[in-house]
């Protein structure tokens, strides 16, 4: 866990804990408990969450049809509509554009930023590094295909969570990991999403508490 050293007139970048799991694992849930735990990474630092799924979502329901900056509405919501990938140059400048935000709001506090669902293929990965950073810790959360399929049609998000879409999400998600667990090995820590919530959440959070900030 990071010491406590002292607010500083100057934030530090955001450090940055991709938080992955296949649908239904429980991503959305153990992160913004996680946000709710005070001083999770020691007095200097603020938890945040993104959901890059929820921040999709978000922009596709919007009214916006139009290229706004580097957000290019019509091509986020296309490929939401889809169920598929959004190109590298779509995604990126949607958590450029959080991530600045998240750092200009916190003032004087550093920000640590899980972020939850991404990234979901290698070129996405690779892509982050090379316009963000590159981030501390990976956190995988390990979910039996049965287990998670029983979540995800239980929670019905949408009228379009159905079991299509899960095996498609499911059998997307077990391919694309492959490369992403060589490319992270260093820096990877996983974790049993199977247990009770409350199991799951201590779990999560003493993996977050365990971590160091340089």
């Amino acid at each position: 866990m990071a010491s406590d050293t002292g607010n500083t007139s100057e934030p530090r970048p955001p450090v940055i804990i991709f938080v992955l799991g296949p649908p239904g694992a429980g991503k959305g849930t153990l992160c913004k408990s996680a946000v709710e735990e005070p001083n999770i990474f020691g007095g200097d630092f603020l938890c945040n969450h993104l959901s890059v799924g929820d921040r999709l979502r978000d922009l596709a329901a919007t009214d916006l049809s139009y290229k706004k900056g580097d957000l290019d509405m019509s091509k986020i919501r296309e490929h939401m509509a889809t169920n598929t990938l959004l190109p590298h140059n779509v995604l990126i400048p949607v958590l450029e554009d959080w991530i600045g935000y998240k750092t200009i709001t916190l003032g004087s506090f550093n920000s640590v930023l899980l972020v939850d669902g991404f990234p979901r293929s290698m070129g996405q990965a690779l892509a982050f590094e090379d316009k963000i950073c590159k981030p501390l810790k990976v956190i995988i959360l390990e979910c039996p295909r049965d287990t998670a399929r029983e979540r995800f049609l239980s929670r019905k998000r949408d009228g379009a969570d159905d079991m299509e879409r899960f095996e498609k999400r499911y059998n997307e998600y077990e391919h694309n990991m492959k490369e992403i667990r060589q490319r992270y090995k260093d820096i990877v820590e996983t974790i049993s999403a199977e247990g009770t919530p409350e199991n799951n959440i201590a779990k999560f959070i003493s993996t977050l508490k365990s971590i160091q900030i340089p």
